[in-house]
């Protein structure tokens, strides 16, 4: 039998260890905004997001990472970089 593509070895699928969720949906996860989404984007804040072609996804292991980063125990502790106003 003629192939006409090499057959692969160890093609297993990878397991899927996290949801992937787009603009909406991360919104709506993180209760904030799309248009906060956007900008963060634009500006280059966190949450990490990935660009497929003209699709944004954000993966829920880095939106729940965020979420622990964004985690405060006390008024008084700083604010990360990016949460800073501008003065």
């Amino acid at each position: 039998m003629h192939q006409l593509y090499p057959r692969r070895c160890n093609m297993t699928p990878c397991p899927v260890t996290s949801l992937r969720f787009r603009t909406r949906e991360a919104a709506e996860y993180l209760r904030v905004s799309e248009s906060a989404l956007a900008k963060w984007r634009m500006w280059g804040h966190p949450p990490a997001y990935r660009k497929l072609g003209r699709v944004v996804v954000y993966d829920q292991a880095d939106l729940d990472a965020w979420l622990e980063s964004c985690r405060r125990t006390s008024t008084s502790e700083p604010e990360p970089q990016w949460q800073r106003k501008p003065r």
